[in-house]
């Protein structure tokens, strides 16, 4: 039956599985490297889209706000909550001025922001450089009519570079959602997703190198095992001594050019 279901209701499928194992980040890197596989999309997270769970969209599979780091069930419950009872939030003041004053803090705050929650209102930078304006604007409104206080003015920010909204998707999931490092680099199709293709022939592959285990041979030679990964999945690889003398002696070569 879950083969089944598998092959006939993949989106349906992995949504679910992905439900099931929230807080779980190894489990849900896995599924989520399977949902890619089958060529379904992960959605990065919304503030007006995503739920506490993974919700199924026509695009892909939403992702959850309470997956994100410094968020979980109870905060994001509460964001969901008020958005059913009040409506969509039209901007970031919006959701300040309805969430802060009930335990949606700073720190949730900065969190929503570096995942990309608000991309749809403005760009991250905008947002971090001018959060402790939005902050006292909602703590003012909090005990006095909004129509008493001006909407505060702010400055917009150049974004953020492509290399530092890659390292806080990282640091928001745990892992890379929505690009990871090694696509702007790749000259090629091979990926580990086509790499069986290939077998006993001699490619080049373009890995983040996210394991590396050093050991000694018998002769006292040093030889590596890795774990590489792009955006489809990981694999093993193993660096034998003549292999790894050579990539050692290179460097040596261009150090002292």
């Amino acid at each position: 039956q879950m083969a089944y279901l598998k092959a006939h209701y993949t989106s349906y499928f992995m949504k679910y599985l992905l439900s099931n194992v929230i807080g779980n980040e190894v489990k849900t890197k896995e599924y989520i490297d399977e949902c890619k596989l089958n060529n379904i999309n992960i959605l990065m997270p919304d503030i007006n889209k995503s739920d506490k769970e993974y919700v199924l969209e026509e695009k892909g599979i939403r992702f959850p706000l309470s997956s994100i780091k410094n968020i979980g069930a109870t905060i994001s419950n509460l964001i969901v909550n008020e958005r059913l009872s009040n409506g969509e939030y039209k901007d970031f003041i919006d959701f300040v001025t309805r969430n802060y004053s009930k335990g949606v803090n700073k720190k949730v705050l900065t969190s929503l922001i570096l995942s990309g929650c608000f991309d749809s209102f403005n760009n991250r930078k905008t947002l971090i450089d001018n959060l402790d304006t939005f902050i006292n604007y909602a703590e003012l409104v909090k005990d006095l009519d909004s129509s008493l206080v001006d909407i505060p003015l702010f400055d917009i920010k150049e974004e953020y570079s492509k290399d530092e909204l890659i390292k806080m998707e990282y640091d928001s999931f745990g892992f890379y959602l929505s690009m990871h490092p090694v696509q702007k680099y790749r000259d090629n199709n091979i990926t580990t997703n086509n790499i069986e293709k290939y077998f006993n022939k001699t490619v080049s592959i373009y890995l983040l190198v996210d394991k590396k285990r050093e050991i000694n041979t018998k002769n006292n030679d040093k030889m590596l095992f890795l774990t590489g990964s792009d955006e489809y999945n990981s694999i093993e690889l193993v660096v034998f001594p003549k292999v790894l003398l050579g990539s050692l002696e290179r460097q040596l070569y261009h150090r002292i050019l």
